[in-house]
């Protein structure tokens, strides 16, 4: 999976804004996401991309494959 491209400048927050160029992908629940309603998307040092979802605990995806963990994986909650 291509990462996609940052931008220089950065907002208020210092979070700097996605690029429209680049390549990207779209995922579904098809794909193996818990749900379509994330709280936070994040990538970590590793270039995982981590979704914590509303109701459903939190996905990872390695660039083909997602898993799914619960409170069965030991989160104290599925909630944010």
């Amino acid at each position: 999976m291509t990462s996609p491209h940052r931008s220089a400048r950065s907002l208020e927050q210092g979070i700097a804004p996605l690029s429209r160029e680049g390549t990207w992908r779209t995922y579904s629940v098809e794909d193996g996401l818990a749900e379509y309603r994330f709280v936070h998307i994040a990538e970590d040092a590793k270039g995982f991309l981590w979704f914590t979802t509303a109701h459903s605990g939190v996905n990872r995806i390695d660039g083909s494959e997602f898993e799914t963990f619960t409170t069965h994986d030991g989160l104290s909650g599925n909630r944010p």
